[in-house]
């Protein structure tokens, strides 16, 4: 017969295994796939993921932050990528910055907008291009590990130079030649037009029990990148980083702050611009004070048509008194940009809100063969 004392080292004993099953256990329920096919490739495939922390951890992944530094020989300064990606849905949004550029990309299943912030322009993806980015990233390196742990029915092959190959349904996902580590050394993905494309990953680091690749490129050296900071997520993209993702519609109430009086101090005089609202218009104008009266130099209207958004300046005794319409060309998060290419000067506006009561309007254009641009600074009054 047990006593107290044989039993209370049996309930710790017991509530240590269970905590620790508790611990290696998936979270939500997650399911973890059981690799199918022969007995060696299937060793070498689970060895894999030991070596990368264990198929848990990477079932839980659900959105990760980089920052690397790449290094082209065609390119005289490195550059700098910081990359946001939700692994279960297609989201992310990278940012690439270099001593000549800083482009914004923002991804999901709706568009793909990569915004050229050094030059204040931007472009949309075709349909055919919005496919092909998100075939890139459901065969992302990172997508695919989560992919590899959690779905069923995954094969692993390996071929006679010992390639450990992963498939689903029969459909090739991936391959991967491991180094004496287990790790993943090149990895090889498919593309959309048949071929395949192959990495080399040289640098390995660990964080959150995570062993990522931090550093490689690909085969033919065009490019070598080192991650900085590799930051995985058990949230999604949203929750974790709080980061702007998705391409962002231009909405008429994006420009509610401009409702009101501005003021630019000149060397000859003091010019306002002042807006107001009417309807789903902004309507505004531009004059001096000359004592109780104001003298008008144009009148502004920004309003929408067709779901297109339109700037138009009538300036007085100028065009015969028409409107000389410029179109949206794309709105950033405090920066509306408006072109006529067909004007002689300006061909581009932009409106640029600095901070609260502050406000840039830069007119640009060809003049004298050259491109010149002028900037106008408002502070807001009322």
């Amino acid at each position: 017969m047990m006593n107290k004392y044989h039993l209370s080292l049996i309930f710790c004993f017991s509530f240590l295994l269970i905590f620790q099953n508790c611990q290696n256990a998936p979270s939500e329920n997650i399911q973890i796939s059981i690799f199918d096919g022969e007995p060696k490739a299937v060793e070498h495939a689970e060895k894999m993921f030991k070596a990368l922390g264990g198929k848990i951890v990477w079932s839980e992944l659900r959105s990760l932050y980089i920052h690397a530094i790449h290094n082209e020989p065609t390119l005289e300064h490195p550059y700098e990528s910081h990359i946001w990606r939700d692994v279960d849905e297609f989201k992310m949004r990278i940012e690439q910055r270099g001593p000549e550029f800083n482009n914004i990309g923002l991804f999901s299943n709706d568009q793909v907008e990569i915004q050229y912030v050094h030059r204040d322009s931007m472009r949309w993806f075709s349909k055919d291009a919005l496919e092909n980015e998100k075939y890139a990233h459901e065969y992302n390196v990172y997508v695919l590990f989560k992919k590899l742990v959690t779905q069923s029915g995954i094969l692993v092959k390996l071929d006679k130079d010992d390639r450990l190959d992963f498939y689903e349904n029969e459909e090739w996902l991936c391959g991967f030649i491991l180094d004496e580590q287990n790790r993943p050394y090149r990895f090889f993905s498919p593309n959309p037009d048949g071929t395949h494309s192959e990495s080399i990953f040289k640098i390995w680091k660990t964080i959150n029990d995570y062993t990522h690749p931090a550093g490689g490129g690909p085969v033919d050296g065009n490019f070598e990148y080192v991650t900085k900071i590799w930051r995985p997520s058990k949230e999604n993209i949203e929750t974790a980083f709080d980061v702007e993702f998705q391409p962002k519609s231009f909405e008429m109430i994006d420009l509610d702050w401009l409702i009101g009086k501005w003021k630019r101090e000149g060397k000859r005089n003091t010019t306002f611009e002042e807006w107001e609202k009417e309807g789903g218009s902004f309507v505004g104008k531009s004059y001096v004070e000359l004592g109780n009266e104001l003298k008008i130099s144009e009148t502004l209207e920004i309003f929408q048509k067709e779901s297109e958004t339109f700037y138009t300046p009538t300036v007085i005794n100028q065009n015969e008194g028409e409107a000389i319409p410029f179109k949206m060309l794309g709105s950033f998060k405090d920066r509306f940009i408006f072109l006529n290419s067909e004007h002689d000067f300006p061909q581009k506006i932009v409106y640029r809100k600095i901070g609260k009561d502050s406000l840039k309007v830069q007119i640009s254009g060809p003049m004298n063969d050259t491109w010149r641009k002028i900037d106008f600074d408002f502070e807001k009054v009322q």
